[in-house]
């Protein structure tokens, strides 16, 4: 299939690896970055491309698209996170024989203001892919002609036990570790384990928030090997899913597990759907749960090794991977609709 793919395509990034297992899935994939469009400029600049969508870029990010789209002549137009593109350019794609599909794993309600666009052309679209049900009601509203429910995923190119000596395990090492974005909900679990006196790394991008951190202001994101790296070399995988967005799951809850990881979640239905609680994973309800396991398991080596091993071998054999998501999506996709979503 001829599939005309865009997104933030940042090495690493989710965006790239959804577009990747396109590829490995046998796929002839024409790729327009929309990161190239928006990670010029100063600092402010870039801000205000990614928030307003306007500015220099981004209306050459909108026509390349559409050139692209004619001159490749795809089978599918694949638009994953495409808040920056115009209701203009939407209208034009939708007028070619490719199926228009939009993908994405956020909720709405968060800065809402950069979905003015997107509002304007829903229904322009032959499906659109979430993994919030919250999102629902509100494409229903703006009549969303098809809906399809996807969910979170790894790569098993780069999600997987690494291979490292000595001098590395030691540099990795870390009681647990929490790898993800500053919220002040977050940022309060952190400080309360910190509080019972247990070590927890944390890396990811807006700790100068916290407050309450001694250490924010060297808390800096991370990607890749070191990604990886720092989740094998943790005793404990902390699951801490993002209030703002309102997840039931997340990347990390396959990763971690993925990579090697033990895994020590919210409990959620999703998360118990995916991993047997005390056997592939652990989850908690309560910071008073959450201590009470965090201090079991970091004195347990034995049995927490079970359950990272566990956990590992349920992403291996139960299609977790982007490969096996994007395929059911593309399934999905193709479906004669039944006229309900």
């Amino acid at each position: 299939m001829k599939i005309l793919y865009t997104g933030s395509c940042r090495v690493g990034s989710l965006t790239e690896a959804r577009r990747l297992a396109l590829l490995s899935l046998g796929h002839e994939v024409e790729t327009v970055d929309r990161s190239v469009f928006l990670d010029t400029g100063p600092a402010w600049l870039r801000k205000v491309k990614l928030h307003l969508h306007i500015g220099p870029g981004m209306a050459e990010y909108n026509s390349i698209l559409c050139q692209k789209a004619g001159a490749f002549h795809p089978d599918l137009i694949y638009i994953d996170h495409g808040l920056s593109l115009w209701p203009e350019t939407i209208r034009q794609l939708a007028k070619h024989s490719a199926k228009l599909v939009h993908f994405t794993s956020e909720y709405f309600k968060v800065n809402e203001y950069t979905y003015r666009h997107f509002y304007k052309v829903v229904d322009q679209f032959d499906a659109h892919v979430i993994t919030n049900r919250l999102v629902i009601p509100k494409l229903r509203e703006k009549k969303a002609r098809k809906i399809i429910l996807s969910e979170f995923a790894y790569d098993p190119l780069l999600h997987l036990p690494p291979v490292w000596n000595l001098d590395e395990e030691k540099q990795f090492s870390n009681d647990i570790i929490f790898i993800g974005h500053w919220e002040p909900a977050t940022e309060k679990i952190i400080a309360h384990l910190r509080g019972e006196g247990i070590r927890v790394c944390v890396r990811g991008p807006g700790w100068y928030n916290a407050k309450s951190l001694r250490d924010r202001m060297s808390i800096r994101p991370v990607f890749g090997e070191d990604y990886v790296k720092l989740i094998a070399g943790a005793k404990i995988g902390l699951g801490i899913l993002s209030k703002w967005n309102k997840n039931q799951s997340m990347s990390r809850t396959f990763e971690i597990p993925a990579i090697g990881g033990f895994l020590l979640a919210e409990r959620t239905d999703e998360h118990c759907s995916y991993f047997e609680e005390g056997k592939e994973a652990e989850y908690f309800a309560s910071l008073d749960e959450l201590v009470d396991k965090t201090k079991f398991y970091l004195e347990n080596d034995r049995i927490r090794k079970e359950v990272a091993f566990a956990g590992r071998q349920r992403c291996l054999h139960s299609g977790y991977r982007h490969e096996d998501r994007m395929q059911k999506i593309l399934d999905d996709i193709f479906v004669v609709s039944s006229g309900e979503n």
